[in-house]
């Protein structure tokens, strides 16, 4: 790796951009600077750069267990040495989400050591009620009696009184 330099200036180490694959190695060559003399350099390249994490949108799921739900997503981490990069993240892909909202939060580190900033994305799992609730206003006036709305509206209130609710549905 060539670099031009004056022969006045002096040059002892110079952190150099680099594309492509990395050196993490020091440099050292010699150049004819003309009139007979040789110029010295020596650089090192290295990588600060932290890599950058990719994580999903926000997002909602319905709970289709009374634990929660279990809840997959993608993450990725791409360093600008070393390409794609493995991710951590405080909850993994198919983790069983209780109900309600968590926070999922995601690093990645390059084997420079430079870690990325924690990128999160939240997952909320909607219970029953909140199942039961959008249900009953798209069906509400539909049918007399023993209809569909009249059934989630005894589910309703069967669950504000702790009873399962699962039977009201059939």
């Amino acid at each position: 790796m060539f670099f031009a330099a004056d022969v006045l200036d002096v040059v002892e180490a110079v952190d150099v951009a680099h594309s492509g694959e990395p050196d993490f190695g020091e440099e050292v060559g010699e150049e004819d600077v003309g009139a007979g003399s040789v110029f010295c350099y020596q650089f090192t390249v290295r990588d600060v750069t932290a890599p950058v994490v990719t994580v999903p949108s926000n997002r909602v799921d319905d709970a289709t267990i009374p634990a929660g739900a279990p809840v997959s997503f993608v993450v990725s981490a791409a360093d600008a040495f070393e390409g794609p990069v493995p991710v951590t993240c405080d909850r993994v892909s198919g983790f069983v989400f209780t109900i309600g909202m968590t926070t999922v939060s995601c690093t990645a580190s390059d084997s420079s050591g430079n870690t990325s900033d924690p990128a999160a994305f939240t997952v909320t799992v909607r219970g029953a009620s909140a199942q039961l609730n959008d249900l009953a206003l798209c069906v509400t006036g539909i049918g007399p009696g023993s209809s569909l709305s009249a059934k989630v509206a005894k589910a309703q209130d069967d669950l504000a009184k702790g009873k399962s609710a699962c039977a009201d549905l059939e």
